[in-house]
């Protein structure tokens, strides 16, 4: 009997334990900027050249670059992801854009050929203080197809869904194609 119950204590012990580390393992956001900044210079095209008096076109001809609107969309929504604490446990780094930046750091490539991570393009909108945003799951080594969650809002409350969904705190969704 004594040996059932600490067999038994040992299993449930090892559960937790797994099941602690899992909880408390890092999770991984790159912020894809090859998306985020072509994505604020073909609003700001569009914006430009169906709306040229607007709101949105008066923020798109303060940049000499508009790719650079899509950068501080970027720096906004990493300082609103660094002071919420939902997200903590999250490191959010960004993929360079190509011509735009200097290269992408080598460490990112480890990290996504050895660990599981998400992908976040978000989509700035000239003019507006809201914005939309897409995540997309990925498992290490890029195997398999990625799952997608979108959302949009203003930064504070991107920051809270975009943690709630990649702590794993939101719903568990199984799509059957």
């Amino acid at each position: 009997m004594m040996r059932s119950i600490t067999l038994q204590a040992l299993v449930l012990a090892l559960a937790c334990w797994g099941g602690a580390s899992e909880a408390n393992a890092e999770r991984f956001v790159f912020l894809v900027s090859v998306h985020n900044l072509n994505f604020a210079k073909t609003a700001c095209d569009t914006v430009l050249s169906d709306e040229p008096n607007s709101v949105g076109a008066v923020d798109c001809k303060r940049a000499p670059d508009t790719r650079a609107l899509g950068r501080a969309l970027e720096d906004q929504l990493m300082d609103a992801l660094a002071v919420n604490t939902n997200c903590a446990g999250i490191t959010v780094t960004r993929d360079p854009h190509p011509e735009y930046d200097s290269g992408v750091p080598s460490t990112n490539y480890i990290i996504k050929k050895q660990k599981p991570y998400w992908d976040l393009f978000a989509d700035y909108v000239p003019g507006q203080k809201i914005f939309n945003w897409t995540l997309f799951s990925n498992k290490s080594g890029g195997e398999g197809p990625p799952e997608s969650v979108n959302g949009g809002g203003t930064l504070a409350q991107a920051a809270t869904d975009i943690c709630t969904v990649v702590n794993g705190r939101g719903a568990k969704i199984q799509r059957f194609n």
